[in-house]
């Protein structure tokens, strides 16, 4: 199975949460259980040679891009990483952000959070959204000398932590004055400069109390030595989902303080210090009460059995397979509606009273099941092989032994009796498997 990676064109000028996302995606499900994963070359497309597209963002201007994908009719998962309210939504393109997820088979959110929200907001069935859980690499779980960072860039003062691209929705700006009331402690910032009059507010508001070090690389032994040598990590966003900054801090031991806003409970639960990011007072308050904590053991223990990326992206691989096997056989035939999920990760389609596929030679197998119990004639290459089959109002597993003695492809027809719906449809089929014949 081959996936396709896409995202904006210039998402990784300044890339942040959702490309480090992306390149984890790709690096730990790439090669694994037959899954071929390749980003996407402007100059050389070759869609037709993928089974599946997954496109990261859904930036104005993504629209033309996922509907030609649809066109050539390939899945199409999107990962939004978006989060937007009644009250924010008039700050996004959102007539574009809605059509974009229309075009979608599925929705990818970082939480049932931001699901159900994303769900509520653009008024799309919530089986279309599908969380999947961002992760951590288990080298931030690994023990670092502090000292890596504090010697290379001459630090002797203790510090607060902060890890993400400068703009304001990172409320970098309410952070630094909540700090002033913490005269002894040095605020040390790292991200890409997204925003350049921001940054300048930052520093003119911080003065000497503000250390920018600019960006490390993801992986970079400073940045986890950084984590485990700060007296508190702090991300007070105007909204999270989650941080993946805030992840990795957790694991190397640090103190987290985060917004409460977006889905930072759904991840951190009762291990963190939350504040309201628009009260500067309470951002000082959480300063106080995380510096006064002991570092939390069970905040390391929650993460680690949690939030690996070796972990999280086993439903992603699983979501790719099940994709692709009911594509290919809406693909091989006639009489399929389209493909739906239940938003639990079951994706299922549903045909009309007579639908018919081609398939090779070996076992077909299947869940199926009927708005009302009904019976159907199972007939390979015209023949009837079961008659009178009852399909019932559950989802039930039924496998067919397909052997063409000329080893061309078996034509299967579904035959279904009339089940009183007025929708016209006749069975849904989900978790398709295949498998040859020895």
């Amino acid at each position: 199975m081959k996936i396709l990676f896409n995202t904006y064109p210039v998402a990784f000028d300044k890339p942040g949460g959702g490309e480090v996302q992306l390149l984890q995606y790709q690096k730990y499900i790439h090669n694994k259980e037959n899954i071929d994963i390749n980003l996407f070359n402007l100059w050389k497309p070759d869609f037709l040679n993928y089974d599946i597209v997954h496109y990261f963002s859904c930036m104005g201007g993504s629209v033309h891009f996922l509907s030609h994908v649809k066109k050539l009719e390939l899945p199409l998962i999107i990962s939004p990483n978006l989060w937007v309210t009644e009250e924010t939504k008039h700050l996004y393109p959102f007539d574009e952000i809605r059509n974009d997820f229309i075009l979608a088979d599925v929705i990818i959110g970082n939480s049932d959070t931001e699901c159900n929200l994303l769900s509520d907001i653009f008024t799309m069935p919530r089986g279309k959204f599908l969380t999947i859980y961002n992760g951590i690499e288990e080298s931030f779980f690994e023990p670092i000398d502090t000292s890596l960072f504090l010697d290379h860039f001459n630090i002797s003062e203790k510090f607060i932590l902060n890890v993400a691209n400068i703009e304001p929705r990172k409320n970098q700006l309410s952070l630094i004055k909540a700090m002033k009331n913490f005269p002894e402690l040095k605020l040390v910032m790292l991200g890409y400069i997204r925003d350049q009059q921001y940054l300048e507010e930052c520093l003119n508001e911080g003065g000497n109390q503000i250390i920018y070090l600019g960006s490390l690389p993801h992986d970079s032994l400073l940045l986890k030595s950084a984590y485990a040598a700060c007296e508190l990590f702090a991300l007070p966003s105007t909204v999270e989902t989650p941080g993946l900054a805030a992840l990795e801090a957790a694991a190397m031991g640090a103190k987290i303080l985060v917004t409460l806003e977006g889905c930072t409970q759904e991840y951190f639960g009762n291990y963190v210090t939350y504040v309201d990011p628009n009260s500067e007072e309470d951002i000082k308050e959480g300063i106080s009460k995380s510096l006064n904590k002991q570092c939390s053991k069970e905040l390391y223990k929650h993460m680690k059995e949690n939030f690996l990326w070796s972990n999280v992206v086993k439903k992603l691989s699983n979501t790719y397979e099940k994709l692709n096997n009911l594509n290919r056989l809406k693909r091989s035939g006639k009489g399929f509606k389209e493909i739906e999920g239940d938003g639990q990760g079951n994706f299922f389609m549903w045909s009309d009273f007579k639908p018919e596929f081609e398939w090779d030679n070996g076992v077909l197998s299947f869940l199926w099941r009927s708005v009302n119990p009904t019976t159907l004639d199972i007939l390979v290459d015209d023949e009837i092989i079961e008659s009178q089959k009852e399909v019932y109002q559950e989802w039930t597993r039924y496998s067919i032994c397909l052997q063409n003695p000329s080893d061309t492809k078996n034509k299967v027809t579904f035959n279904i009796k009339d089940t009183s719906d007025d929708l016209n449809l006749g069975i849904a089929l989900r978790d398709v498997k295949f498998e040859l014949q020895n």
